[in-house]
């Protein structure tokens, strides 16, 4: 059996298993992980004033902070990601700073579409693909506007 959809010997019970909230849910946590330091990595290379942490509350939490350098225990922003008991993935946005806007919050329910590719549905969105859903998460946080960062004092 194989785990391309488009062969006819397709593992479906395997790609079912794999899209299991929990699965996706550490998918993803892994995903971030790589996100922010592959970021890190790129603002250390250009002398930024902050960088990202991730944090983990514990199995059914992930959280990613803006940390301004040198300054550990400031963090002004932060986005968390929850597995919730309805099976859903649940995006909130945070921040110590009321002038910083935020993006809405969402929540995705991953899923297997018909052609056996794992989908997170969004309110109101196109089912996404799980990069498209942590990107949408995590834009406006691991690459803030020139205004956000000037609030900051960064």
């Amino acid at each position: 059996m194989t785990n391309d959809p488009e062969a006819q010997d397709f593992n479906w019970v395997r790609a079912t298993l794999d899209a299991t909230p929990a699965a996706v849910f550490n998918s993803i946590r892994e995903d971030i992980r790589a996100a922010v330091e592959e970021r890190n990595a790129s603002l250390e290379k250009a002398g930024a004033s902050f960088r990202f942490e991730l944090g983990k509350k514990d199995a059914g939490w992930a959280r990613v902070l803006l940390e301004p350098v040198g300054h550990s225990s400031r963090y002004h922003c932060w986005t968390d990601f929850r597995l919730c008991e309805d099976g859903s993935i649940e995006v909130l946005h945070a921040t110590n700073n009321p002038g910083i806007p935020l993006p809405d919050g969402m929540t995705g329910r991953p899923s297997l579409d018909l052609e056996g590719l794992l989908r997170i549905k969004v309110e109101g969105s196109e089912p996404l693909l799980q990069w498209q859903f942590i990107r949408r998460a995590l834009r406006s946080l691991l690459f803030p506007n020139v205004m956000s960062l000037q609030v900051f004092g960064l």
